[in-house]
């Protein structure tokens, strides 16, 4: 079926794309993005990750499973490889690099659970000693499961978040 080989290449992309950031790395540490120094290309990934943390929410709130991960498939491929990634091999912003492909991660994560482990195992930036991105995700699945449950919907607080 032609959705398996979509897939497959998807996957191989999400690995090979995160391989090439993780292995040009140069001792990115924990620390926040220098927000003032951004270049164009910087504020327009991060723009666009935000608005696809936006619409993952919104289609989470209205269970468009498959709409997410359309989202996401287009996000990752289209901007942040074709785009993003082919730029930062001119000028590269590593903290920013790490950034995105760690929340595109997160939000992945739900859908394929076992590239987005297996990647997130690698990362140098972990969010506690010993936590495993796994218990992270079902943290906040459960989070915003509890509040459909409770208001009918995902509050803005509740839900993925990445640049405010």
């Amino acid at each position: 079926d032609e959705r398996f080989e979509y897939g497959r290449n998807f996957a191989n992309k999400i690995w090979n794309a995160s391989r090439f950031v993780l292995m040009n790395l140069n001792g990115v540490d924990n620390t926040d993005i220098d927000l003032n120094n951004l270049t164009l290309a910087d504020k327009w990934i991060l723009n666009k990750l935000n608005n696809v943390c936006k619409d993952v929410n919104e289609n989470i709130r209205n269970y468009r499973i498959g709409e997410i991960a359309h989202i996401l498939y287009d996000f990752f491929w289209n901007s942040y490889c074709d785009w993003y990634v082919e730029l930062s091999k001119i000028e590269k912003n590593e903290s920013v690099l790490v950034y995105v492909l760690e929340n595109f991660l997160k939000l992945l994560h739900p859908i394929m659970p076992h590239i987005t482990e297996a990647i997130w195992q690698k990362m140098p930036i972990i969010l506690e000693k010993n936590t495993s991105f796994e218990f992270f995700v079902k943290c906040r699945a459960l989070s915003c499961l509890y509040c459909i449950k409770k208001h009918g919907y995902i509050p803005p607080t509740e839900g993925f978040q990445c640049v405010n």
